[in-house]
């Protein structure tokens, strides 16, 4: 992998200013804005650790990876001991398939900004609670491996959870180990990505996942250290980043 030590030191850098990440969901098409870390926020239900915490080898389904696929090889989703594989259609379909030979994929729609989309697979707690990062040029769609298929993650309301890439509410997605334990989050600089000066601040905001349903947890804000800036303006999951471990139609490893 490339720049490694960057990518641990933004993790760390991150806990050192109590920063703990600024995530967005969609409502009604938009991006909500990351809720404040309150008495009221809701802590992860029982449910969470059912659906994640054995994950179980899958049963040979499906076709496997259509013939013109570009494919790369991509963690152990499904808790068997072997690396499974990533691919992406040129019709912009993005698939797992297992070593046991099961196969499942989604096909994004309704990116904006016109640049083609691209897939990082992470697991975003460490324990088996396996992540699709969909990532656009403006904003990532997730979706969860559960019951050896891929779903669409939703909010509270049932629209798509989407993270924001803009700036507006959003500026990255990674993952973070607090107080022992590994978290999906959202990331906002006080300046979106590519413009003049340094942050004054980044915000980080831990996404609980329950099932297929997503809610904005504790958010909490601090002044950047070290590589934190960097961390904060790309889609990464601890040593696993988008550019070096996604796959995409265009421009993307594999």
């Amino acid at each position: 992998m490339k720049n490694i030590t960057r990518r641990s030191g933004i993790a760390a850098a991150l806990a050192l200013v109590a920063v703990l990440a600024a995530g967005c969901s969609s409502s009604d098409g938009g991006v909500s804005p990351p809720i404040q870390t309150s008495a009221s926020n809701p802590a992860p239900s029982a449910s969470t650790a059912a659906t994640t915490a054995a994950p179980q080898p899958c049963s040979s389904s499906g076709s496997g990876a259509p013939a013109d696929a570009r494919t790369a090889p991509t963690i152990d989703v499904d808790g068997d001991g072997q690396d499974d594989q990533q691919w992406v259609s040129p019709a912009g379909e993005f698939g797992i398939t297992t070593a046991s030979g099961a196969t499942a994929s989604v096909r994004p729609t309704g990116f904006s900004g016109g640049a083609e989309p691209t897939a990082l697979i992470a697991d975003a707690t460490g324990t088996g609670e396996v992540v699709m990062l969909v990532a656009g040029s403006r904003e990532v769609d997730l979706y969860r491996w559960i019951d050896c298929t891929l779903a669409p993650v939703t909010d509270v309301d049932g629209d798509p959870y989407r993270f924001d890439l803009t700036g507006q509410h959003g500026t990255g997605v990674g993952c973070i180990t607090v107080d022992g334990a590994r978290h999906l989050v959202g990331l906002l600089a006080s300046q979106p990505a590519g413009a003049p000066g340094e942050a004054d601040s980044i915000a980080v905001t831990i996404i609980e996942l329950d099932g297929t349903i997503a809610r904005n947890g504790p958010t909490t804000t601090g002044a950047p250290a070290g590589d934190a800036m960097d961390g904060a303006t790309r889609v990464s999951c601890g040593d696993r980043t988008l550019e070096d471990d996604g796959i995409g139609v265009v421009g993307a490893a594999g």
